[in-house]
């Protein structure tokens, strides 16, 4: 839960979303499994999150997120990208046991982090 949180101190309204987060967590997981994916080197580098859509038959990454600059623009985004993209190509329980039609994601900027879109 704390993956895609910021280092520095939490604020109240934070700290209540971190909150509602552990619940949807616990829901996701209880329903789908798994829905994120971790990179490590000697701590946490990067995580990517998504849900599926089960009525469209997609995946929706949900956030992509690579915590510390040190390990912006060193490919770690994208080794997990590839990694969830290696994994849908096997059949889902929540597809009936079909493969996903798609990943889809939508990219926004985070004021001083690297720029999805780019």
């Amino acid at each position: 839960i704390n993956v895609c949180v910021p280092d520095e101190p939490v604020d109240p309204l934070l700290t209540e979303g971190i909150n509602t987060k552990k619940i949807w967590a616990q829901k996701v997981l209880e329903t789908y499994g798994s829905f994120a994916k971790l990179a490590y080197d000697e701590t946490l580098a990067g995580m990517i999150q998504f849900l599926p859509d089960v009525d469209e038959r997609i995946i929706e990454i949900q956030c992509i997120f690579v915590p510390q600059i040190k390990n912006h623009r060193r490919g770690v985004g994208t080794q997990l990208l590839k990694a969830l993209m290696k994994d849908m190509k096997s059949p889902k329980p929540y597809f009936d046991h079909r493969k996903p039609e798609a990943l889809v994601t939508y990219a926004f900027d985070v004021p001083g982090r690297y720029p999805q879109h780019k």
